[in-house]
C-alpha cells in the first residue's frame, strides 16, 4: 500500500482501514481524529477501507488458490520412527541391568 492515487500515506490508510472493518465510516473519521489528530471526511473514511479490503480479498483469494493447489507435505512411514526399544538405548536407561550386575 504506497501513497498513489491519494493524499494519504500507508500508516493512516492502514488506520482508516482497520477502524472501517469495524465501524460506521462517519466513526472512523471520528476515531481516526482522535487517536492521530488527522481529519478525513467519511466518504474518504470510506473510499480508503473499501480500496485496502478490496486488495486484501484479493491478496487473500490467490493465497487461497496457492494453498489449494500446493503438493501435499510428504510424511514418513512408521518404519522409520524410533521402536521403544530405540528410544530406552538412547537415553540410557538401563538402571535394572546396572543393579542386577555384580560390581567389581
Amino acid at each position: 500500500m504506497g501513497v498513489t492515487n491519494t493524499s494519504r500515506s500507508p500508516g493512516p490508510q492502514r488506520i482508516m482501514s482497520h477502524f472501517g472493518a469495524n465501524g460506521p465510516f462517519k466513526e472512523v473519521a471520528q476515531d481516526l481524529k482522535l487517536a492521530s489528530g488527522i481529519q478525513v471526511s467519511a466518504k474518504d473514511a470510506e473510499r480508503v477501507s473499501e480500496r485496502v479490503g478490496g486488495q486484501i480479498e484479493k491478496r487473500d483469494g490467490i493465497e487461497r488458490r496457492r494453498l489449494r493447489f500446493a503438493e501435499p507435505a510428504t510424511t514418513h512411514s512408521h518404519s522409520d520412527a524410533p521402536s521403544s526399544q530405540d528410544a530406552t538405548k538412547i537415553s540410557g536407561n538401563n538402571a535394572l541391568e546396572d543393579e542386577q550386575s555384580p560390581r567389581i
